[in-house]
C-alpha cells in the first residue's frame, strides 16, 4: 500500500475546496446538493482498507465544504435594507463613513452605514456608496447627514457594478447627493479612524511638498493611494504595465523585507533573529500605510514566506502560500473570482517560484548586467503567469513590460527610502514650532532630490507608453475559457517537466523574500 506523505494530501483537499468556491459561480446548486455531496466524501473516508478511496472521500468532502462556502457568502438584501427605497424619491439620510474612503481626480466614494431609518412601524439599515465632490474631505468614522434618490447599481455589458457593489453588502448607491455634510466624527473603531487620519496627514504634507503627479506617485509608492492619480497619467502606468509599484500590493513590501535583511547580514545577526525583525518591520510598515487589505494580504504572505524559510522548510514555500490563499478565500470566496488583485498576486508568486528557476538557465547566459539579468528573469516569470489572466480580465496586453520594470524597478527602492525620509524630516518640521522655517532648509534638498527621481520614473513611462502598439487590445469572447484553461494547462506541463528532469534547486532567503514581488 503506498502512503501518501500528508502535505500532498493537504494540497489536493485545498485545491479540491478551491474548485468548489470555482464551480458554485458556474452551477448553482442547492444547500441539499451539497449536503448530499457532504456525505457522500464523509462515507468514502470511512473505507478503512482503500487509503486512494479515504483520500478521494476527503477531497470530496473539502469540494462540498467549497460549496456551502460560496452558498452561505452569497449577499441578501433582506426585506429591511434601505435598498427598498431605490429609485423613490429624494429621502434625507444619516449615518457613519465604516470604509476609508477612495479619493478619487474629481471625486470621492463614500460608504456609509444606515442605522435605524424610521419609516412609519418599520425600521431599516444597510450600506449606501455615495459619489460625493471632491470637497469637502470626509474621513472614515465621519457622521454625515445628506439627501439622495438612491438606485441600483448598473448592469453593463461585461461587467455588473451591481453584482460587484453586492458582494460587499452595498445595494444602494447614490449619484449625486444634495447638501452632504459631516455633523460629527470617531463613531467607529478607535485604531482605524487613529491610523486612517495618520495617513491622510503623512499624504496632505506629501502634496504640499511636491507637484502633481509627483506627489500622488509617491504616495501610491509608499502609501497604496493612487485612485487620485490623473487620467493620462493612469493609462500611461497601465500600458506599460507599471501600475503594481502604486499600490502595496507585494512589491513596497519586498523592499522592506530586502532592505531589513540586508542591513541584519551587514551587520552580522543570526537569521533566526533578522527573521523576527522583519516581521516586525513588517508589521509596523503595514500599520503606517493605513492597513488596507491589498498590504494586509501582502504583509500575510511574506510573513508566511518568512516563517516557512526561518522553519527549515523553504520548499515548502509554494504549499504554504497555497494554504495562505485558501484561507483568503474561505474568509471571503469572492476574491477567487472578482478580485484581479489576489488574482494576480498569487498567480505572479507562483510564476516567480516556480518559473523563475528556468528562465534563469537562458538568461544567465546573456551578457548583460546582473542585476539586469536578476530583474529580467523576475519579471518576466510573474510576466509569464499572469499573461492568461490579464488578457481574460482586461482584453489588454502590455508588450512593452519587460523593458519598463527593467529601467523603473531598480529606482523604486531608492525612491521609498528617500520618499520615506522626506515624510518623517516633514512630520518632524511641524513639531518643530517657530524654528520650522530653520528645518525647511535642510527638508528643501531632500524634496528635491524625491522630485528628480520621481520625474525620471514619470518620463519613462511617458516616453515608453507613446510607443506604439506598446499595449494591444486582445478580445477573445466566447473562447476566453478555452484559452485561460488552455494557457494555465500549457505552463503547468512545462514546469512539471522541468522539475522531473531537474533537481529543483534551494531557494535563497532573499529570493524567497523576492517571489512577494507581486504585479
Amino acid at each position: 500500500m503506498i502512503i501518501w506523505p500528508l502535505s500532498r494530501i493537504t494540497r489536493w483537499c485545498a485545491l479540491s475546496f478551491l474548485v468548489g468556491i470555482a464551480l458554485y459561480e458556474w452551477i448553482r446548486v442547492s444547500w441539499v446538493w451539497a449536503i448530499v455531496v457532504v456525505w457522500i466524501g464523509i462515507v468514502m473516508i470511512s473505507w478503512r482498507h482503500h487509503q486512494r478511496i479515504r483520500i478521494l472521500g476527503c477531497c470530496i468532502l473539502f469540494f462540498s465544504i467549497g460549496l456551502l462556502r460560496s452558498i452561505s457568502a452569497i449577499p441578501i438584501a433582506g426585506d429591511y435594507n434601505v435598498s427598498v427605497f431605490n429609485a423613490q424619491s429624494v429621502h434625507q439620510w444619516e449615518g457613519v463613513i465604516v470604509k476609508e474612503p477612495d479619493v478619487r481626480e474629481t471625486k470621492q466614494k463614500l460608504t456609509v452605514n444606515i442605522t435605524d431609518y424610521n419609516v412609519g412601524n418599520a425600521t431599516y439599515n444597510g450600506l449606501i456608496l455615495i459619489d460625493a465632490p471632491s470637497y469637502p474631505w470626509f474621513g472614515y468614522g465621519d457622521h454625515v447627514t445628506f439627501g439622495c434618490e438612491l438606485e441600483e447599481p448598473f448592469v453593463a455589458e461585461g461587467f455588473s457594478y451591481k453584482d460587484y457593489l453586492a458582494r460587499q453588502g452595498i445595494f444602494s448607491w447614490c449619484r449625486k447627493p444634495t447638501s452632504i455634510m459631516a455633523i460629527s466624527g470617531e463613531h467607529s473603531s478607535f485604531v482605524l479612524t487613529g491610523l486612517y487620519s495618520f495617513k491622510k496627514w503623512m499624504v496632505s504634507g506629501i502634496n504640499t511638498l511636491l507637484p502633481e503627479p509627483h506627489s500622488t506617485l509617491l504616495s501610491g509608492i509608499l502609501f497604496g493611494a493612487r485612485s487620485a492619480f490623473p487620467k493620462n497619467v493612469a493609462s500611461s502606468f497601465s500600458i506599460v504595465g507599471l501600475t503594481h509599484i502604486v499600490a502595496i500590493s507585494g512589491y513596497n513590501i519586498t523592499v522592506v523585507m530586502v532592505a531589513i535583511a540586508s542591513l541584519f547580514r551587514a551587520v552580522r545577526i543570526g537569521r533566526k533573529r533578522a527573521t523576527w525583525a522583519i516581521l516586525a518591520g513588517v508589521t509596523l510598515f503595514t500599520l503606517f500605510t493605513g492597513a488596507s487589505s491589498s498590504t494586509i494580504r501582502a504583509a500575510l504572505m511574506g510573513g508566511l514566506v518568512l516563517i516557512a524559510q526561518h522553519k527549515g522548510r523553504t520548499q515548502n514555500v509554494a504549499h504554504t502560500l497555497l494554504i495562505a490563499g485558501v484561507v483568503m478565500v474561505a474568509l471571503s470566496p469572492s476574491v477567487l473570482f472578482h478580485d484581479a488583485g489576489f488574482q494576480l498576486s498569487f498567480l505572479a508568486t507562483m510564476g516567480l517560484l516556480y518559473g523563475t528557476p528556468i528562465l534563469s538557465h537562458f538568461i544567465d547566459k546573456l551578457p548583460i548586467w546582473k542585476w539586469a539579468k536578476e530583474i529580467s528573469t523576475q519579471t518576466l516569470a510573474a510576466t509569464l503567469a499572469t499573461i492568461p489572466l490579464i488578457v481574460v480580465q482586461f482584453s489588454s496586453l502590455s508588450l512593452i513590460s519587460l523593458l519598463a520594470n527593467i529601467l523603473v524597478l531598480p529606482f523604486i527602492p531608492f525612491s521609498m527610502v528617500i520618499g520615506f525620509i522626506l515624510v518623517v524630516m516633514n512630520m518632524a518640521g511641524t513639531l518643530l514650532g517657530p524654528f520650522a522655517p530653520f528645518w525647511q532648509i535642510i527638508v528643501t534638498p531632500v524634496a528635491w532630490g524625491t522630485w528628480l527621481v520621481l520625474e525620471y520614473i514619470l518620463k519613462i513611462t511617458d516616453y515608453l507608453s507613446r510607443i506604439p502598439y506598446a499595449s494591444v487590445s486582445i478580445t477573445l469572447q466566447s473562447w476566453s475559457w478555452v484559452f485561460f484553461v488552455f494557457s494555465y494547462g500549457l505552463l503547468f506541463f512545462i514546469v512539471w517537466s522541468y522539475h522531473r528532469i531537474h533537481t529543483q534547486p534551494s531557494v535563497s532567503t532573499e529570493s524567497q523574500i523576492k517571489a512577494i514581488a507581486l504585479p
